[in-house]
């Protein structure tokens, strides 16, 4: 509705900036519209319901790639790697998901699932991986999905400790121009996912 009222505007010859109080309000509808579609999708991603959680969000999942491993080392990077070498995990699970939103713009998500050994160093690892500039875990190469030149540069990032598990989750562009609030919210539904079995 905003943005049709929007467009309206702009064709009236009406022209302003975000900066306008116009804009301003139309900005503010959208991110509270995104804001009530991740609270909706989180509800959805803590019953395991994925593909429902990306729907409530106006995402079409693509082509999910996964893997289980064993060496969280080979599949870190930093002093997270670093952390691993003292401190070997139990397992970890990983998906690599590409969406198309309404606008035809790609957003590619990465999730983690480690499970520890313990509870205390799930919390080390959580706190480290939260720091910006100390590694993380990697994402899925790229190619597994069908995508070439995927970067996580740690924009979109949210995390989660549930006793010795911890959920990782970022998202990044893929093509177009997706919403800075919305990938940030990609981010924070897919971290409340429970680890595939």
């Amino acid at each position: 509705m905003a943005a049709v009222a929007l467009a309206g505007l702009a064709a009236a010859g009406g022209g302003f900036t975000s900066a306008s109080p116009v804009g301003e309000a139309a900005e503010s509808v959208v991110q509270k519209t995104i804001s009530d579609k991740v609270e909706n999708a989180k509800r959805t991603a803590r019953q395991g319901k994925d593909e429902e959680s990306w729907v409530r969000l106006g995402l079409k999942e693509l082509k999910k790639a996964t893997r289980a491993d064993l060496d969280c080392v080979v599949n870190s990077s930093g002093q997270v790697r670093q952390f691993f070498i003292r401190t070997p995990c139990r397992s970890l699970k990983r998906w690599l998901v590409p969406f198309v939103d309404t606008h035809g713009d790609i957003i590619v998500l990465s999730i983690a699932w480690l499970e520890m050994y313990d509870d205390d160093n799930a919390d080390r690892l959580k706190r480290l991986d939260d720091t910006y500039g100390t590694g993380s875990v990697l994402a899925l190469p790229d190619e597994v999905a069908g995508l070439i030149g995927i970067r996580f540069p740690g924009q979109h990032y949210d995390s989660r400790q549930e006793g010795s598990l911890v959920v990782i989750a970022e998202a990044t562009a893929g093509t177009g121009h997706p919403d800075v609030a919305l990938m940030d919210g990609v981010a924070h539904v897919a971290k409340e996912l429970p680890a595939p079995r």
